[in-house]
């Protein structure tokens, strides 16, 4: 990960789908080999699942990344459908940053 690179984290499949976190990478950094050490590390003081939050949050704890604030989930809908107020809150979300 680079300084600045902004990543949305998920977990699970199907009706287990979820947004986890929105973070941003506040140094450059091996995603892999940090994210690996921490996932053992994480292992050894629990039980046997580590959940993506949990590793979100050693993550940050150890100041590779931080959560954006200001990051929200905007569905357009499902299926071919587009929701009927999609519009109106991508364009108050634009609004917003300036």
């Amino acid at each position: 990960m680079k300084t600045g690179d902004i990543y949305v984290i998920t977990s699970g499949t199907y009706s287990d789908y979820s947004i986890v976190d929105v973070i941003e990478a506040v140094r450059d950094f091996d995603f892999d080999e940090v994210a690996g050490k921490a996932y053992l590390k994480l292992k050894k003081l629990g039980d046997n699942y580590v959940s993506p939050s949990d590793l979100c949050a050693e993550l940050i704890k150890d100041g590779y990344v931080k959560s954006c604030e200001r990051a929200a989930e905007l569905y357009f809908g499902n299926y071919g459908e587009l929701r009927r107020d999609a519009e109106k809150q991508l364009l108050a979300r634009q609004e917003e940053k300036t």
